[in-house]
């Protein structure tokens, strides 16, 4: 690799993993926080807006187009330094490169499918989450590297007005959060008044609501399923509100 095959940027500063508390944790947002200082889910937030058609997914799993999209989003870039085919170790890596790692140049590699960041002789990762020695023994020196970019950098590190969160959308985000809460109390409930909950999980997206053998009769009609949290909330209120009533069908809403 030589010198030539580095792109021009104005140096890259790394930063400690920014990871709020309960935040997302994995190694794709924070190899982007390390070099932007941002937060993992803010990260996380800019990654799903350019998943198009999977924007309400968790980041887990990332590729390089996701962190080109979030990098770009903060003013970087990702130039590809080296595509592996022989996969050599982190450490081979790091030997034969020295005349590359300088104060300044920042790559991220993925080695061992793993995100990690470097820049001279340090080191930071999702894993290790503060900036540390190439040499310390925590970092996996034995994965292999399948990829190496280098992060370009041509002005100021921020993040684009057209990426941040208006104080609608904030709103909004605040008011989901709380439905969400709602919703983890009302399905606690289940057993007690015999209703039972399919949904998916992490992420709202359906789900079914029905009652159990002791509802003689049924306030929904076998109309159970639901495609808005809103809705799956109001039905599970209303098994429970409606519980007393179950052997008779007097609902209290006739």
């Amino acid at each position: 690799m030589d010198k030539k095959d580095l792109g021009i940027s104005m140096p890259v500063k790394l930063h400690p993993v920014n990871r709020p508390k309960g935040q997302n944790s994995y190694c794709g947002p924070a190899a982007v926080s390390v070099v932007t200082g941002a937060p993992t889910s803010e990260v996380a937030r800019v990654m799903r807006r350019g998943r198009f058609g999977w924007s309400h997914v968790p980041v887990k799993s990332t590729y390089d187009s996701d962190l080109r999209y979030a990098l770009q989003a903060y003013g970087l870039d990702l130039k590809m330094v080296e595509d592996f085919s022989t996969r050599p170790t982190l450490a081979r890596w790091l030997r034969e490169n020295k005349s590359l790692r300088t104060p300044g140049v920042t790559f991220i590699i993925s080695a061992g499918n793993h995100w990690v960041v470097i820049s001279g002789r340090r080191y930071c990762c999702g894993i290790v989450g503060e900036i540390t020695s190439v040499r310390d023994s925590r970092i996996k020196r034995r994965s292999r590297v399948s990829v190496a970019y280098q992060v370009v950098r041509k002005g100021k590190i921020s993040l684009s007005k057209e990426y941040r969160e208006t104080s609608q959308q904030k709103e909004a985000k605040k008011s989901r959060r709380k439905m969400y809460r709602e919703w983890s109390k009302l399905k606690k409930q289940q057993d007690a008044f015999d209703f039972s909950v399919v949904d998916e999980g992490e992420t709202w997206h359906f789900g079914w609501i029905e009652p159990g053998a002791s509802w003689d009769f049924d306030p929904y009609h076998e109309e159970h399923f639901c495609d808005e949290l809103e809705d799956a909330i109001s039905m599970a209120n209303c098994y429970i509100k409606e519980f007393p009533n179950r052997k008779t069908g007097n609902w209290s809403f006739q």
